[in-house]
């Protein structure tokens, strides 16, 4: 049986409270840092088409045991 495939989605806030939806799609570590490039996702696929098409990279950061990215 073929195994299925979930996306991880996040949903992220910016400092305005404007919400927007990436999937994840690598996360990358080394010693001290942990970085995810993130696609974008749309409800309406005209949006999709609007799209630069780029990554979003963003680096984990913890603080008091919670995870935020910048």
């Amino acid at each position: 049986m073929p195994e299925e495939f979930n996306p991880d989605i996040v949903t992220l806030s910016d400092d305005d409270g404007k919400e927007y939806t990436f999937e994840i799609l690598d996360a990358i570590e080394d010693d001290e840092n942990r970085y995810l490039a993130l696609l974008p996702v749309y409800a309406d696929p005209k949006s999709l088409l609007d799209d630069s098409g780029e990554l979003v990279i963003v680096k984990v950061e913890e603080e008091d045991g919670e995870e935020f990215f910048c």
